[in-house]
């Protein structure tokens, strides 16, 4: 079960206490009524509930809007937003695994290289790095 909740922190030293509160029942201290939620923050919420409920309670850039299409279909109070989220989602997570695909596909024989380029030999921290570097460009 997932719960959506905003945490508040308070710390004393270096104890973190950490509250709960559901957002059914989160109150801000002043009115978000026709406010504009800054930055690209927009482009990173995948639920659908938040997402509708940040569209009811900000103003959403327009050019943010353009930039993701899911963000318009909230923005117009479409019933489609969570199915568009959701391939969002799958879109980005298929894009994250084929990206650490490419980089684990490369780093192995790198690492592999590096460490029997190093092996019972004492190098300095620049020629270290030298060895790293060239290694890298093949």
């Amino acid at each position: 079960m997932v719960v959506e909740a905003v945490i508040k922190a308070a710390s004393k030293k270096t104890r973190l206490r950490f509250q709960v509160i559901p957002l059914q029942s989160y109150k801000p201290r002043r009115s978000l009524q026709a406010q504009s939620l800054p930055g690209i923050g927009w482009l990173h919420i995948f639920n659908a509930d938040a997402l509708t409920e940040l569209v009811n309670d900000y103003r959403c850039p327009p050019e943010l809007a353009a930039r993701r299409p899911a963000l318009a279909l909230a923005l117009d109070h479409e019933p489609r937003t969570a199915g568009a989220l959701n391939a969002e989602r799958k879109f980005w997570e298929e894009s994250d695994r084929r990206r650490i695909q490419i980089l684990e596909r490369h780093l192995r024989p790198y690492v592999s290289v590096v460490r029997k380029a190093r092996f019972g030999r004492e190098r300095s921290l620049s020629e270290e790095h030298g060895v790293r570097i060239d290694w890298a460009h093949q």
